[in-house]
C-alpha cells in the first residue's frame, strides 16, 4: 500500500476503529446486560447498528477507491 495523504489515514483509522465498535456491540447484544436494558434502549442500539455498518462500507470503499486495504 503506498504511503497514504494525512486524510486518507484518518479514513484508515476511523474504519478500523468502527469495524472494532462493531463487533463490540454486535457482542453486546449477546450478554444479559443488553437483556437487562429497557426495551427502548435495546431497540436503538438494534436500530443503530445497521448505520453504523452503512458507514463502514462507506470508509471501506473510499479507501478502495484509494487503493488502501484495511
Amino acid at each position: 500500500m503506498a504511503a497514504l495523504q494525512p486524510h486518507q489515514q484518518r479514513v484508515f483509522e476511523e474504519h478500523l476503529e468502527l469495524t472494532e465498535r462493531i463487533g463490540k456491540l454486535s457482542a453486546f447484544f449477546r450478554t444479559a446486560t443488553f437483556g437487562e436494558l429497557p426495551l427502548i434502549e435495546q431497540e436503538l442500539l438494534r436500530d443503530q447498528l445497521p448505520h453504523m455498518c452503512a458507514y463502514q462500507r462507506v470508509l471501506a470503499m473510499r479507501l478502495s477507491h484509494w487503493g488502501a486495504q484495511s
